[in-house]
């Protein structure tokens, strides 16, 4: 049935790029293109796996895509028909060019944020260097009683945010300019090391596909204006790089103190596959509307963040529901879609109801990023919309739509972002005499 489900998942990822036109931005091709990757993955270790899909997992699944599919169509065409012919002329992209030293305080600021929260770790959990420090913090039970100061925690946020404020930035000057910006760059990579100090990989590879669909949505708006089309050089770096991320996934992880004894393919396909298994395993179990709490699981985040704030909600019950699942001496990890969380809430109806919701937003904020016909500065709805992106594409993994979307972090990255906005583009300090 797994080899069934991969041939339907194909051609729902046709139906959606004929759809789409050939746009691989759209977010009903990026959700099918998900749930395809990792079809194929769970295809190639099914005999190892022992994965005899039921039928429930098959309906799920591709019920599920193509819900996605078909809602977003319905609001595309909704949305094409209040369209003006003039929102589709773009203007040449122009450089955005920011006061040297502004940039040179972020970095400062970004510098003194990694110090802060590397002492912090070391001064509260007392490893004997930071590599364990980092391990324990992310991975041991001694975090449950680790809490980082509130400051420490929003400066964090504001630097984990410009990493995909500045991927803006830095792909729309290379595309202006011809040529990578160093400064912006630098404030990137601090933004990833901000993530990785506190034992996080998930965040260099959510930058690095922002950055790409940055780079498709603006290189593919300013080809109206010049005539030039995406080259296939461009196409394969960006395979290459995204190929030589995830290879290095495994050793990132035991630079940070998580070790594996499993060999590279096996690692990969656990992370990429192995969800599908996970959840055939669980949607066979009672766990059908399980949740004392309305929505707990989908909306985790939501929930830990109000109950924290506005008391009523007892934060301490509100845990996820993953349970660790190994067969033929493979661990297939915890995680087992966003499906998953879904079911677990409400059923096989919640499914309807929250990938149609999901659809809806989705769909919305990419109509709002293809419509808008300004280049002359920055604009927050593609840096957001990159930011959803990765929510969508990961959907085959977990939850990570409504985890990510229905959040406390993507509130205060939102503020960020206008406050980036009107700091570094829209103020400009004069130096000198007037």
């Amino acid at each position: 049935m797994v080899y069934v489900l991969a041939g339907v998942l194909t051609g729902l990822l046709l139906l959606s790029y004929w759809q789409n036109k050939g746009d691989l931005t759209a977010p009903s091709f990026l959700f099918s293109l998900s749930f395809l990757f990792s079809c194929v993955w769970a295809c190639i270790y099914a005999p190892k796996w022992e994965l005899d899909m039921h039928t429930n997992t098959f309906y799920v699944i591709f019920g599920g895509v193509l819900e996605f599919i078909v809602v977003s169509q319905i609001i595309h065409v909704f949305s094409n028909i209040r369209r003006r012919k003039k929102d589709w002329i773009y203007k040449q992209i122009l450089p955005i060019e920011i006061q040297k030293g502004k940039l040179i305080a972020f970095i400062a600021l970004e510098i003194l944020v990694i110090l802060a929260t590397a002492y912090y770790l070391l001064r509260s959990i007392g490893a004997a260097n930071l590599a364990n420090a980092i391990f324990l913090y992310r991975y041991g039970d001694i975090s449950e009683n680790i809490r980082m100061p509130g400051m420490l925690n929003i400066l964090r946020t504001c630097v984990n945010a410009s990493g995909y404020w500045f991927s803006y930035v830095l792909i729309n000057n290379l595309i202006a300019k011809k040529k990578l910006d160093l400064y912006p760059l630098v404030i990137i990579l601090l933004a990833l090391v901000n993530t990785v100090v506190v034992g996080s990989r998930g965040n260099v590879l959510y930058v690095l596909i922002s950055m790409i669909i940055i780079y498709y949505i603006l290189f593919h708006r300013n080809s109206a204006n010049t005539g030039k089309q995406l080259r296939f050089r461009s196409v394969l770096i960006s395979v290459v790089v995204l190929i030589a991320v995830v290879l290095s996934y495994q050793s990132l992880g035991n630079l940070l103190g998580r070790n594996s004894t499993a060999n590279s393919i096996d690692y990969l396909a656990t992370y990429c596959g192995a969800e599908i298994k996970n959840l055939d395993m669980m949607l066979q179990r009672d766990i059908f509307g399980k949740s004392k709490i309305f929505g707990a699981q989908t909306f985790i985040n939501m929930y830990r963040w109000m109950g924290a704030r506005l008391g009523g909600i007892d934060v301490s019950e509100i845990k996820f529901a993953l349970s660790f699942i190994s067969i033929n001496g493979y661990n297939l990890g915890n995680v087992y879609t966003i499906f998953y969380p879904m079911i677990y809430d409400f059923g096989y109806q919640g499914i309807f109801f929250l990938i149609l919701l999901m659809a809806c937003i989705a769909q919305w904020i990419d109509e709002r990023v293809k419509r808008s016909s300004s280049n002359h500065e920055l604009q927050i709805v593609l840096v957001v919309y990159a930011y959803m992106a990765n929510a969508i594409i990961f959907s085959f993994f977990s939850n990570k739509f409504y985890e990510q979307i229905f959040s406390a972090v993507f509130i205060y990255s939102l503020i960020f972002w206008g406050l980036f906005q009107l700091f570094f583009i829209r103020i400009r300090f004069r130096i000198g005499k007037k």
